[in-house]
C-alpha cells in the first residue's frame, strides 16, 4: 500500500519539477554538471600531482597558468563576448561568426607579436631551463586559451550547454593525464605545461573547424565590425583584465613579498577553492549573460535575486566544507606541502566571493554602465592585494595576510552586490510608477 508523501516532501518534489521544467535552471545544471565532474577529477587526481612535483615547480608553473589566463582574457579585445548577445537566426549567425573571426585574428596578431618580443628578450637574458620554457610557452599558451574561450561563446549562443559541459570534462582529463604521466618520467615544469597545452587543442581545433569559412572574410568588413563594437575594447578589455586579475595578481603579489613557498600554497588552494566556484559562477553568468537582455527589467530583477540567493548559499555551503575538510586533504599532498590546510582555511572566504562576484557585474553590462563596472572591479582587486602588501609590510605571517586577502575581497564584492541590488530596485520602482501613471491617463480623460 502506498503512502501519500508528507507536505515538505511534496512541495521539494514540487519545487524540483519546476526548477527542471525551466530552460535556464536546466542550463545551469547541465554546465554545472560538467564543471563539477571536471573540478572533482581534479581533486581526486591531485595527491599524485603533489607527489609528483615540488612546490617550487608548482608555483612557477602556477605563475605561467596565471599569466595566460589574465593575458587570454584581453588579447581579444574582448569581441566574442558580443557572441552570444547576437539575435535572430540567419543575421545573428552572420554577425555572431563575423566577431569570432574577429576576435581570433586580433588575438592572433598580438600573440604573433608577443611571440617575436618573447623570443628577443630570451636571447638577450639567457635564462634557466625551466624559466626558459615557461618564457617561451606562454605567448603559445595564451593564444590556444583565445580559442577555447571563442569556441565557448559559439556554443553559448547556439544553446549547446551540454557539448561545452563535456569539452569541460575533456579539458580537465587530457591535462591531469598528461602532467601526471610526464611526472613519471620528468617531473619539471615543462612537463605540468605540455599538459596544460595538450588539454586546449580538443576546443581549439574545433573552434578553427567552426570559424573555417569566417576567416577569409574582407579586411573592410572586419574594419568596419571593430569600429561599430569599440566599446568592447575600450571598456570589457579593462574590465575582464581587472576581474581576471582579482584572484590571480596576488600570486605575483606574493611571489613579491614571501616567497616561492606561499605561492605554491596559494595556488594550491585556489586550484581547491576558488577553481571549483569559478566554473559554477561562470555556468550560471553564462546564462545570465544569455537570458537577461531579452528580460523586462521586473522578470530581470527576479532572476538576478534568484540566482544571487542561490550562489550565495552555494558560497557559504562550499566554506563550511572547505574549512572542515582542509587538514585532511593536506595530510594527502606528501611531504613539502604542510600549510597546504592552513591556505585553504585562509582561502575559503573567496569560494563566497567568487560566487557573488559574477552577476553583479555582468547586470552592469548588460545595463550599460560601463565606468561603474570598471572602476567596481577595479576596487576589488585593488583593495585585498593592498592588504597583503600591508601584512608584509608588517611582518604579519603568511596565512594571515592570506585570511586578510580573503576576508577583504568579500567584503567589496558584498559591497557591489547591494550597490547593484539596490539600482535594480529602484529602476523596477520607477517603471511600475511609470506604468501606473500611464494607466491613469485613460482614467482622468474619462472624467473629463
Amino acid at each position: 500500500m502506498s503512502h501519500p508523501d508528507p507536505p515538505r516532501i511534496r512541495s521539494t518534489l514540487v519545487w524540483a519539477r519546476r526548477v527542471f521544467k525551466d530552460s535556464r535552471s536546466r542550463a545551469i545544471a547541465t554546465l554545472t554538471a560538467g564543471g563539477t565532474a571536471a573540478s572533482l577529477l581534479g581533486l581526486a587526481l591531485l595527491p599524485l600531482i603533489t607527489h609528483q612535483y615540488q612546490p617550487s615547480t608548482y608555483a612557477t608553473f602556477a605563475l605561467v597558468f596565471t599569466a595566460t589566463a589574465v593575458l587570454s582574457t584581453v588579447v581579444t579585445g574582448k569581441y566574442e563576448q558580443a557572441i552570444p548577445l547576437q539575435q535572430g537566426h540567419i543575421d545573428g549567425d552572420r554577425r555572431s561568426f563575423r566577431l569570432a573571426a574577429l576576435s581570433l585574428l586580433t588575438a592572433g596578431l598580438i600573440c604573433a607579436l608577443g611571440q617575436a618580443i618573447v623570443i628577443i628578450v630570451y636571447l638577450l637574458v639567457q635564462p634557466s631551463g625551466e624559466e626558459g620554457q615557461a618564457l617561451l610557452a606562454t605567448p603559445l599558451l595564451v593564444w590556444l586559451s583565445t580559442l577555447v574561450t571563442i569556441q565557448t561563446q559559439l556554443l553559448t549562443r547556439a544553446g549547446q550547454y551540454a557539448s561545452i559541459a563535456v569539452f569541460q570534462l575533456v579539458r580537465s582529463g587530457l591535462q591531469l593525464g598528461v602532467q601526471i604521466g610526464l611526472g613519471f618520467v620528468n617531473p619539471s615544469v615543462g612537463a605540468l605545461l605540455a599538459g596544460f597545452a595538450v588539454s586546449l587543442l580538443p576546443q581549439a581545433g574545433h573552434c578553427l573547424w567552426l570559424l573555417r569559412k569566417s576567416l577569409v572574410l574582407p579586411v573592410g568588413v572586419l574594419l568596419e565590425l571593430a569600429k561599430r563594437e569599440r566599446h568592447l575594447p575600450l571598456y570589457q578589455a579593462p574590465t575582464a583584465l581587472i576581474r581576471a586579475l582579482e584572484t590571480n595578481v596576488a600570486l605575483f603579489v606574493l611571489a613579491a613579498t614571501y616567497g616561492d613557498s606561499l605561492v605554491a600554497m596559494y595556488a594550491l588552494a585556489l586550484r581547491i577553492v576558488v577553481s571549483p566556484a569559478t566554473l559554477v559562477a561562470s555556468a550560471a553568468n553564462t546564462v545570465y549573460l544569455r537570458e537577461a537582455p531579452r528580460l523586462v527589467m521586473s522578470r530581470h530583477y527576479k532572476l538576478y535575486g534568484s540566482l544571487s540567493a542561490g550562489l550565495a548559499t552555494l558560497g557559504l555551503l562550499g566554506t563550511m566544507f572547505l574549512v572542515i575538510l582542509a587538514d585532511p586533504v593536506s595530510s594527502l599532498l606528501g611531504s613539502g606541502w604542510e600549510q597546504a590546510g592552513a591556505a585553504i582555511r585562509a582561502t575559503a572566504p573567496l569560494a563566497v566571493a567568487v560566487f557573488l562576484g559574477a552577476i553583479p557585474s555582468s547586470t552592469l553590462l548588460v545595463e550599460g554602465h560601463h565606468h561603474r563596472l570598471l572602476w567596481s572591479r577595479g576596487l576589488i582587486m585593488a583593495v585585498p592585494n593592498a592588504v597583503v602588501v600591508l601584512a608584509f609590510v608588517a611582518a604579519v605571517p603568511g596565512i594571515l595576510a592570506l585570511l586578510g586577502y580573503s576576508l577583504s575581497m568579500l567584503t567589496c564584492v558584498l559591497a557591489l552586490n547591494f550597490g547593484v541590488a539596490r539600482y535594480l530596485t529602484s529602476q523596477k520602482r520607477r517603471l511600475g510608477s511609470a506604468e501606473e501613471s500611464h494607466k491613469a491617463i485613460p482614467a482622468r480623460i474619462d472624467e473629463v
